[in-house]
């Protein structure tokens, strides 16, 4: 948290309930000891204690880890138990005390980064960056302007997967009505979340869900959004469920184009459809049927065929390969992956500094 010895803390676990929530404190000794109402633990050995509100009521039992801090400061970290009464309570006798809760800095966005992270891989990655490791190496190379220029620039190399993992991206699924979205969305999730129909018009409301893709060893958190089919025909709540659909291309990464094999569509609504949105992988779908026409010769452009139906998560798995093979290959574990745009910023600034090309 910086060497500002103002009693200051900050969360260290994810925010809502669980079985433990971990804080971490710094400031001097002597504000540490007035908010335990004891002594500061022995360094580096966890000890329990009960920790008192200011009307000497207990708040809760805790375990103290007293850690390495600046000169002139302590470091303590506090696990209380994890219910949302707790933390309100903790967060109350700190302020009575003139505690101040730390803004987030570098290091902070990369400690609540790993903390949050959703998968191993996506935990790896963020884990280089804790404890300000980043800007520890960012610094070692600075009275070398060659080395500097070629480690900035190996790490702006994986921007784009950075920007990626910093949210999860949306990944729409556009396209006519009954063209088996609903089936594929829900073969995606391996459970059945939408009801299909064979009647256009079934999901009214784009439908959205947490997946992971990727694949094995580089996976990671998306949102994919099964929407209303497009045909001109709709009307009442169909026709807004429509309208809808253009709203969810504009918030997507990537839409993902989903035909029906075995019935044209109208090729003038379809060519209008496919320049809306970002551009996104095609799939002529239920491609287990006869087909009825060829996108190749309408459209143009490299399609997909597959049947959700039939293939199953190995159409998914080809699905996803396309969503990201315009990335290029996932970054190893041991690269220094440039997260948070402003340190994207300062690495450019940086870069144009040491004259480098």
């Amino acid at each position: 948290m910086g060497s500002d010895l103002s009693p200051r803390f900050r969360p260290l676990s994810g925010a809502g309930a669980a079985a433990l929530s971990l804080w971490e404190l710094q400031g001097t000794a002597a504000a540490m000891e007035a908010f335990l109402g004891r002594e500061l633990p022995p360094m580096d050995r966890p000890t329990l204690a009960v920790l008192k509100q200011g009307d000497g009521e207990v708040l809760d039992q805790v375990l103290l880890w007293r850690r390495p801090a600046p000169e002139g400061g302590e470091r303590l970290e506090v696990h209380l138990h994890g219910g949302y009464g707790v933390a309100q309570a903790f967060r109350q006798r700190l302020a009575a005390l003139a505690w101040k809760e730390s803004k987030a800095g570098w290091e902070d966005e990369d400690e609540n980064r790993f903390l949050q992270a959703k998968t191993a891989w996506t935990a790896r990655l963020s884990s280089r960056l804790r404890g300000g490791a980043f800007e520890r190496e960012l610094e070692s190379r600075r009275q070398d302007p060659a080395a500097l220029a070629a480690w900035i620039r190996a790490s702006l190399a994986w921007e784009s997967w950075a920007e990626l993992l910093e949210a999860p991206p949306r990944i729409v699924l556009a396209g006519p009505a009954n063209a088996g979205k609903s089936t594929l969305f829900n073969t995606w999730l391996q459970q059945r979340r939408v009801t299909v129909s064979p009647h256009p018009g079934t999901t009214r409301d784009g439908i959205e869900a947490s997946v992971v893709i990727g694949p094995p060893g580089f996976r990671f958190p998306a949102r994919l959004v099964d929407t209303a089919g497009f045909w001109r025909q709709a009307a009442g709540s169909d026709r807004q469920a429509v309208a809808q659909n253009q709203l969810w291309l504009q918030g997507a990464w990537q839409v993902l184009w989903v035909f029906d094999a075995a019935r044209e569509p109208d090729w003038n609504e379809a060519a209008s459809w496919l320049r809306s949105g970002p551009p996104g992988p095609r799939l002529l779908h239920r491609a287990d049927l006869p087909e009825a026409w060829s996108p190749e010769d309408r459209f143009g452009g490299i399609w997909l065929r597959g049947s959700a139906l039939q293939e199953g998560l190995a159409l998914i798995d080809r699905l996803e390969t396309a969503l990201l093979q315009p990335l290029g290959p996932p970054p190893p574990g041991d690269a220094w992956i440039p997260f948070g745009q402003e340190r994207r910023l300062r690495l450019r600034r940086l870069l144009s500094e040491t004259g480098a090309k």
